[in-house]
Formats: C-alpha cells, sequence, structure tokens
C-alpha cells in the first residue's frame, strides 16, 4: 500500500513539473513584445510645412533599431510604423512618468484588414522574407517611419490646444509590431504555425527617447499635403 501512495506522488510531480514548464513557455510567440524586442529611436531629418496660415508642422524621418533581446529567434513583420503613437514630453522624467504634451496616433489604411480582408497577404506555411524578417539572438532590423508633429505660431508654455511651440522636447514612439488592424486570430494562428521558426511579434513596444528643437524661426520646405503621413 506504501509502495502504490509513493507511486501515485512520484507520477503527481511529474504531471506537475510537466504542467509548470508548458506555462512557463508557450508554443508560438507568447511572450510580449516587450519581453522580446527593444527598440532605439534616431532622429535623421527634420523639416517644416505648412499646414493653414497659423498652423506650421514638424516632418521627421525616424530611424527605428530593432533588437532581438531574447534567447530565442523572433518573427517581425517588416512594415512597421504603420501603427504608431507618436509621443512627445518636456524631459525624459516626464515622458518616464507618462505625463506628454502632445500624443499622435498614425496609422496606414493600406494595412487595414476586416472589410478590406482582401487586402492582406497570403501567409505560408513558412513566413514570407518579403513581409517578415526572423532576427536571431541580439540581432537587429533597422527602417525608417516618417510621423508628423504640430506646431502652432503662438506660444503658451509649450502648447496651444495639444499643439507644441517653440522649445526642447523628447519624443518616443509606441510601434506596433503587427501592422496589420481585423482578424486577431489570424496572429494567433501564425504564431502556432510559425512556432518553429521562432516567436512572432504581434503586440507594440516602446523605443527608447530622442531629443529634438523646434526653433523659433525656420525655413519652410513644403506644403504639408505633399508628404504622407497625413497628421
Amino acid at each position: 500500500m506504501v509502495q502504490e501512495l509513493r507511486a501515485l506522488l512520484f507520477f503527481a510531480c511529474i504531471l506537475g513539473l510537466s504542467s509548470g514548464a508548458d506555462a512557463q513557455e508557450p508554443r508560438g510567440g507568447g511572450a510580449p513584445p516587450e519581453k522580446l524586442l527593444s527598440v532605439h529611436m534616431e532622429i535623421i531629418d527634420q523639416s517644416y510645412c505648412q499646414v493653414d496660415d497659423q498652423i506650421f508642422g514638424v516632418l521627421m524621418d525616424l530611424r527605428l533599431r530593432f533588437i532581438n533581446v531574447s534567447s530565442v529567434p523572433v518573427i517581425l513583420s517588416r512594415r512597421i510604423g504603420s501603427k504608431t503613437i507618436v509621443d512627445v514630453a518636456p524631459d525624459v522624467k516626464a515622458g518616464k512618468n507618462m505625463n506628454f504634451l502632445y500624443s499622435n496616433y498614425v496609422s496606414s489604411e493600406r494595412d487595414r484588414l476586416g472589410d478590406d480582408a482582401h487586402l492582406a497577404p497570403s501567409f505560408n506555411d513558412t513566413p514570407d522574407s518579403t513581409l517578415f524578417v526572423i532576427l536571431a539572438p541580439s540581432e537587429s532590423f533597422e527602417t525608417v517611419i516618417f510621423p508628423g508633429l504640430l506646431r502652432s505660431k503662438g506660444e503658451v508654455n509649450g502648447l496651444i490646444e495639444g499643439r507644441l511651440s517653440k522649445g526642447s522636447y523628447v519624443l518616443q514612439v509606441d510601434v506596433s509590431t503587427w501592422p496589420y488592424v481585423g482578424l486577431h486570430s489570424e496572429e494567433e494562428r501564425l504564431a502556432e504555425r510559425w512556432a518553429k521558426f521562432g516567436k512572432l511579434a504581434t503586440g507594440s513596444v516602446r523605443s527608447d527617447f530622442a531629443s529634438f528643437t523646434i526653433p523659433e524661426h525656420f525655413k519652410k520646405n513644403r506644403h504639408c499635403q505633399e508628404r504622407p503621413p497625413s497628421f
């Protein structure tokens, strides 16, 4: 009888350890993106355009470098930047506390699914190298995005009706690693299907901060409508 009880306890322990391991390491990209990737941001160009007689826009070229900080391969969409939140704070401390002066959501209609499901790419049993990159641990992927910021000609403590005035700021972006809106179940199916290639990144991840300045006087380059995305 004692031997039978010991045998039952032994098998119970084995089952418990097995289920615990499964919970810690879910199949197919269960880890949050911030556990898989870090994002370094660099402002590589800054110019200005005119929205109307009173408002000007600040146009930026932002280089984003996604780094695999995990110990497993990460499958990352190449269409980064189609769903991005641009946040501006007076300094890094305020930004870390989420005290933003300006926040804007930039999206691209070309990556929207649902009613326009025909716009969705065809996902195969292996990640398409034209749509996805597989990053080994410590490897990185770079892309450039073009968010717009609004600037007012006037000035009231650095902020006018949600628009920025002249002064120094820090910029941070919250970037979605999955560019397609709608059909979220597709993400789960792909993560499961591609598990043997790596973890599929499907959530959003925040970049580090980059400093920039809006001068009092600047040269207008062009009309804002000449360059997407609109803001």
